[in-house]
């Protein structure tokens, strides 16, 4: 999923993941060797996170000691990665087709106010993300799609889990009664665990056409 956001933003979350793997300090060189970008850019993504995540997480940057993450008790880095990706514009489409997969790629660019040539760009970018997959995007209408539905369901699980992940259900139905439905069913044929119910009944319930 982490393919679908740009390099900027990719490399922003692994710094922020290698600060808040860290129990003590690591310098900037340190960083921008693991991310194979310059000191120039890897001071200019700490600032970003700093400015753009305050009070959620809280960095120190010290020219002796470098740079460290100090997380509140009340906060956690996954909060910021939740929130990046469902503000990133290739989510946004993702699940805009998800819910609608009627519309040709070039209607899309009025109902999600990106231009013809950021659309086209963003297209080519889910398209290689999900190869992983074994998916294609077709255009016309845009949508994903597989000779297999299970293969576009799975995908679809993924996505939703990794968005939403517990906090959210951005689907119409009352998610406590499809739950406790899904739970019975699930109990009564398989042995399967809580986590195991909720990906089960995303797969099976989500609409692909």
């Amino acid at each position: 999923m982490r393919k679908l956001l740009d390099n900027s933003t990719r490399r922003r979350l692994a710094i922020l993941e290698q600060l808040n793997d860290s129990s003590s300090w690591i310098s900037s060189s340190e960083l921008a060797e693991k991310n194979n970008a310059s000191l120039r850019t890897i001071n200019s993504d700490v600032q970003f996170l700093k400015e753009n995540w305050y009070p959620n997480i809280i960095i120190e940057t010290s020219k002796k000691n470098g740079v460290r993450l100090s997380t509140p008790p009340s906060s956690h880095a996954q909060i910021i990665y939740h929130d990046i990706v469902k503000n990133s514009e290739a989510f946004i489409l993702l699940e805009k087709i998800f819910f609608d997969p009627t519309i040709n790629l070039e209607d899309w660019e009025e109902r999600v106010y990106i231009s013809q040539s950021s659309l086209h760009r963003l297209a080519g970018q889910i398209s290689r993300a999900i190869r992983k997959y074994e998916l294609v995007l077709d255009k016309r209408p845009l949508h994903i799609a597989n000779i297999h539905e299970i293969h576009v369901r799975y995908f679809f699980t993924s996505y939703f889990n990794e968005i939403y992940f517990i906090h959210s259900w951005p689907f119409d139905f009352n998610r406590q009664k499809i739950i406790a439905l899904a739970g019975s069913i699930f109990d009564h044929f398989f042995e399967s665990s809580k986590g195991h119910h909720d990906d089960m009944l995303l797969i099976y319930l989500m609409p692909t056409e």
